[in-house]
């Protein structure tokens, strides 16, 4: 038995390694909604719905749905399952 720990940012494609796979995958997806406005090429407001705008940079992605939800969380590990 051996246990082995990455740690990478599931919502990145360049992290994932199409041939490995695991067999337990864990992590905090991002659980405030936000609405953005705005067209493709520029957004021009994002209002969070539930709680307040972080104030970090760094913990903003894991609080609230800038690069996708809780589907894509789930799509991107099931692609390593």
């Amino acid at each position: 038995f051996r246990d082995l720990i990455h740690s990478t940012d599931l919502s990145d494609p360049m992290q994932q390694v199409a041939s490995e796979r695991y067999d337990l995958i864990t992590g905090t997806p991002p659980y405030f909604r936000i609405d953005f406005s705005g067209s493709d090429e520029k957004i021009t407001e994002a209002v969070i719905n539930q709680g307040g705008m972080p104030t970090s940079m760094q913990s903003a992605p894991a609080r609230c749905e800038f690069r996708g939800g809780i589907e894509a969380y789930c799509q991107a590990a099931a692609a390593m399952l």
